[in-house]
């Protein structure tokens, strides 16, 4: 099973980037730290096509007049993993957050996965503590234990008193941690996103940093030793418009018979819905019937089959590389405009594409030139006897019953 994490700094603005992060890397399980999420975020609108999401939230907290914000922790999981959110007691005298869950693919072993977050600037004392305790309080479910999160300890200088006490504390857990190289790049590289286990076995070498641009730190992942789970193909029921001869539909719709709608003035709104639906769908079930459809196309294609973007996302890269080997200024500044202009091209692209017509679009433009227009003034003069009126009416019935 493969396993990742990044610290996002605010996962919002950064859906889509995310994403291709979760499908570029093949990821079984996408643990975030700093979503910023708030609870007038609906877990709803964070759409991961194939997978499904555990959060939690940071607590709002007032010190004097300035609200705290940032935080917050997400586990994105595919959805052929079984996953139970597991009830951990937070830490009273700590600002350590933790979001725990069991975890199993089907038929196999199960795990508990964790992501945590340990904000910069807090003592290390009741954090340490604190996350001593969680690690102790997993361990009693006997089963392998994965963490992965920014904890703000900086291993590539384990000459500092926190740092030692760290990892001292985690030998004493019999826990071991698994990232070697830095994971927040830049002048001054620090190893800042640890991956702990309680798996003897379990060697750095499963473990990865691969450079992203979606924050400041770069993505941790572990190939963990359990089973992956098999991906379902994905399948949606849709209406299929491909084949649809407009002239003789909106002939059909015209022909049906709508009396329904007219028998009696009292039929409440709901009634008088449920007949236009009745008449509506037995003509558009002929013509547009429902289907169910395996997906094929590539997830985000606003991304993944535009050229250009691929082109520009090529230059972010090599001035990513630039930056990390020079560690000059302007190559700090190459790569930061790159990076910008990337991040507003796709969310161009993307407008642009939900904004272009489809097969949908291209059916209610036909069926609204025979739609009735709005109702205009009629003048005395324009108003015709009964018997006239009732000549035309038996024409077009002839008319009508002959086309059938």
């Amino acid at each position: 099973m493969k396993i990742g994490h990044i610290n996002i700094r605010s996962l919002v603005p950064k859906l889509d980037e995310t994403r291709l992060i979760i499908r570029q890397n093949e990821l079984d399980v996408l643990c975030i730290s700093e979503t910023w999420l708030t609870g007038d975020i609906s877990s709803d609108l964070l759409l991961f096509a194939g997978y499904r999401i555990f959060r939690e939230d940071r607590k709002v907290l007032k010190r004097g007049q300035r609200t705290t914000r940032g935080g917050g922790l997400a586990i994105i999981l595919r959805e052929e993993i079984t996953a139970t959110k597991l009830k951990i007691p937070p830490p009273t005298d700590s600002r350590l957050e933790s979001l725990w869950v069991t975890v199993a693919a089907p038929g196999g072993r199960s795990a508990v996965l964790g992501a945590t977050y340990r904000p910069p600037g807090e003592p290390e004392t009741p954090d340490l503590d604190a996350l001593r305790q969680q690690l102790l309080e997993v361990s009693r479910h006997e089963k392998p234990v994965f963490l992965l999160g920014d904890l703000n300890l900086d291993l590539t200088r384990p000459d500092r008193l926190q740092v030692a006490r760290y990892i001292t504390m985690l030998q004493e857990v019999n826990f071991h941690q698994l990232i070697r190289s830095p994971t927040r790049p830049g002048a001054t590289p620090s190893l800042l996103d640890h991956i702990l286990t309680n798996q003897t076995s379990v060697s750095h070498e499963v473990a990865a940093v691969i450079k992203t641009h979606v924050s400041d730190h770069d993505l941790i992942t572990i190939e963990a030793p359990l089973p992956r789970p098999k991906r379902k193909p994905r399948e949606i029921t849709t209406r299929s418009t491909r084949d649809v001869n407009y002239d003789q539909l909106c002939l059909d719709l015209l022909q049906s018979d709508w009396s329904a709608l007219y028998r009696d003035e009292a039929m409440s709104i709901d009634a008088l819905y449920d007949a236009f639906l009745n008449t509506w769908n037995s003509v558009i079930d002929q013509h547009c019937p429902m289907k169910r459809v395996r997906l094929r196309h590539p997830d985000r294609p606003w991304l993944t089959l535009n050229d250009d973007l691929r082109e520009l996302q090529s230059q972010r890269d090599t001035a990513r590389h630039h930056r990390d080997t020079l560690g000059t200024v302007a190559s700090e500044q190459q790569y930061l405009t790159l990076k910008k202009e990337f991040r507003r091209r796709i969310a161009a692209a993307r407008a642009e594409y939900f904004s272009a017509p489809s097969s949908m679009t291209e059916m209610w433009v036909e069926l609204r030139k025979h739609a009735l227009g709005p109702a205009q003034a009629v003048s005395p003069d324009d108003v015709l006897d009964a018997e006239t009126a009732n000549r035309f009416n038996s024409y077009f019935a002839e008319v009508g019953s002959r086309q059938g």
